[in-house]
């Protein structure tokens, strides 16, 4: 991670916040274990989208439950995560509003 990158997480922990660099990391995170729900994350597919960026296409759970599907968007500089983006939502509605090209 960017000593000043930014994260941008769902709304999943109920709060819209933006987290930057490496103590915004740390908050992020120690706010994610506060709150946990026992929700977990299964990865689905992790794909490339430019040079610069991929995305993770994944489903968020609640024990054998789907509660929704999401999606992380990554912007790599330098070889670290400059922007990391959190959608809950899936990649069909990603690609209609231009967040992410269609797989080849």
């Amino acid at each position: 991670f960017e000593p000043d990158g930014e994260l941008h997480p769902s709304v999943l922990v109920g709060s819209r916040s933006s987290y930057r660099g490496h103590e915004g990391l740390r908050k992020y995170f120690r706010a994610l274990q506060d709150t946990d729900g026992g929700q977990m994350v299964q990865i689905i597919d992790v794909r490339g989208t430019r040079d610069d960026e991929f995305v993770v296409l994944a489903q968020v759970t609640l024990g054998a439950e789907v509660i929704s599907p999401a999606a992380l968007i990554i912007r790599v500089s330098d070889g670290r995560i400059a922007r990391a983006e959190a959608h809950l939502s899936d990649e069909a509605t990603l690609i209609a509003v231009g967040l992410i090209p269609r797989a080849h």
